[in-house]
């Protein structure tokens, strides 16, 4: 290579990065993130997510080792297991969720959890004989 040609290659790959560069701020500069880390220090009752789903309305529901959560874009609510509450679901372990137009089923270390969006509420899902669903994970 003569060095007029060294020298070209070394202008364009300085163009190249120079452009790479703004390229990299422009989503900052434009006043948005690409990415927003979500975790506890934020309303997560856990950094671990196990599942996560989206219901009708927009809203993301997580479960986490240490609760289900319900998120808004902006807030976090968490439900977890109150001894004091049978309402409350049964365990804060969440491996699984599904979620309905009416509300979440939530698959716990205890068994199976229903959350009624209208009663806002969670219901124990037992078999015909009383006895709770188990997950077997």
């Amino acid at each position: 290579m003569n060095s007029r040609n060294i020298a070209t290659k070394a202008i364009l790959n300085r163009l190249f990065a120079t452009v790479l560069t703004l390229f990299a701020f422009i989503p900052s500069v434009m006043g948005y993130d690409m990415f927003r880390v979500l975790d506890n220090r934020m309303g997560l009752p856990d950094n671990t997510v196990n599942c996560i789903a989206q219901d009708h309305e927009g809203f993301i529901w997580m479960g986490t080792w240490n609760g289900l959560c319900l998120y808004d874009g902006f807030t976090f609510i968490s439900f977890r297991h109150n001894p004091a509450d049978p309402s409350s679901i049964i365990d804060n372990n969440i491996h699984r969720t599904l979620v309905t137009r009416f509300g979440v089923y939530a698959v716990t270390g205890k068994g199976l959890e229903y959350y009624s969006f209208a009663e806002g509420r969670f219901f124990r899902c037992t078999t015909g004989k009383g006895h709770p669903f188990k997950s077997s994970m």
